[in-house]
């Protein structure tokens, strides 16, 4: 379903870095971020998070598939790395990100985190605040 209303609003929210779509169960935010999605011309990453993604290593192959959507050289290169659980894996991460995006010329890519209320771990929650800052720097996010 095109909803061109919707579709200009979403448009609009990723000129921004963070666009969060908030709405109660059953108002259409999945379906309506996701065709806009793929009416744009924009590359996108998508993570679908459940209540089981709160566990670091599942979280990690949910954001590894995603990544693999944009880059798979660099989704590989995190698979082997495991979920940054200290600074110095979190280094690598951020360096391994680093050049995928420094290889990349494509647009500002679109990064969708949907159900993100649904992650409740500590150690989780702390790498997607850093991840979401440095996401920032460099592509839209959009957190269902």
């Amino acid at each position: 379903m095109i909803r061109p209303r919707m579709n200009t609003l979403l448009h609009d929210a990723i000129k921004r870095p963070l666009a969060i779509v908030c709405a109660q169960a059953g108002y259409g935010k999945t379906r309506a971020v996701y065709d806009f999605s793929r009416e744009s011309t924009l590359a996108c990453a998508w993570i679908q998070v459940s209540e089981r993604d709160n566990l670091a290593s599942r979280f990690w192959e949910s954001l590894v598939r995603a990544i693999a959507q944009l880059d798979q050289s660099a989704a590989d290169k995190l698979s082997d790395l495991g979920f940054p659980d200290t600074e110095e894996k979190m280094s690598r991460y951020l360096d391994i990100r680093e050049r995928a995006l420094n290889t990349k010329s494509d647009k500002r890519p679109l990064m969708v985190i949907d159900d993100f209320h649904l992650i409740e771990n500590p150690d989780i929650l702390a790498f997607l605040e850093r991840f979401i800052h440095h996401t920032l720097e460099d592509r839209s996010l959009i957190l269902i």
